[in-house]
C-alpha cells in the first residue's frame, strides 16, 4: 500500500517492505527493505517524519523552496531520493552512504529557537533541511558525498537561509 502525502502541492511518498518501486520526487521507505534499522521501526518514523514535515511546511519559505528544488531536479533526472527510516540504521541521523535515517534521533534536537538555550544550536528542521539539501546534490547513495555535504554550511545553502528565517546565526558549523 502506497501513502501519498501532499507537502505544499508536492507528491512525497511512503512505501512498504512489498513496494518495489513508487514513483514521486522523494520516496519514504521502510529501512527493512534493505535490511537496515530494527524491523518494524521504519513504518512508525515516517508517520512522525511526515507529521513533522507537515507542520514545518507551513511555517518555512525555505523548506518549500528546497522541496520544489528536488521535485524539479527528480524530474529532470527522474531519479527520486529514497529515505529509509529506522531504528539504528545509521550511527546518529543519517547515512549519506546508505541514505537511511533513524528519526528518532532528531527528536533531541529543538524544534523552536524558543527551545534553544541561548539561541545557539540547530533545530530539528535544520538537520532535516541539511539531510535533504545533501541528498539533492548528491543525487544518488554515496555519490559525491564530501562536496554535497560542505555545500550545505555555504553562506546561500537552504540550511543557513533556513537559520536566518528562523532567527539563528546564519552560518551553520
Amino acid at each position: 500500500k502506497v501513502l501519498n502525502w501532499d507537502f505544499y502541492e508536492l507528491p512525497i511518498y511512503a512505501q512498504s517492505s512489498s513496494m518495489e518501486h513508487v514513483d514521486g520526487p522523494i520516496i519514504l521507505a521502510d529501512g527493512a527493505t534493505i535490511d537496515e534499522g530494527v524491523v518494524g521501526s521504519g513504518p512508525h518514523q515516517i508517520i512522525d517524519f511526515v507529521k513533522f514535515m507537515k507542520q514545518e511546511i507551513s511555517n518555512s519559505e525555505v523548506l518549500r523552496e528546497l522541496l520544489y528544488k528536488i521535485h524539479a531536479q527528480a524530474k529532470l533526472d527522474d531519479l527520486p531520493i529514497t529515505l529509509y527510516f529506522g531504528k539504528d540504521s545509521s550511527s546518529i541521523f543519517d547515512s549519506a552512504a546508505i541514505w537511511t535515517i533513524d528519526y528518532e534521533d532528531f527528536s533531541i534536537l529543538p524544534e523552536s529557537i524558543l527551545d534553544m538555550p541561548n539561541g545557539t544550536g540547530h533545530l530539528k528542521g535544520e538537520m532535516i533541511i541539511h539531510v535533504l539539501e545533501e541528498r539533492l546534490y548528491m543525487r544518488k547513495p554515496g555519490h559525491n558525498f564530501s562536496q554535497s555535504h560542505i555545500k550545505c554550511f555555504y553562506p546561500d545553502s537552504y540550511q543557513n537561509r533556513y537559520r536566518i528565517e528562523k532567527g539563528l546565526q546564519h552560518i551553520s558549523i
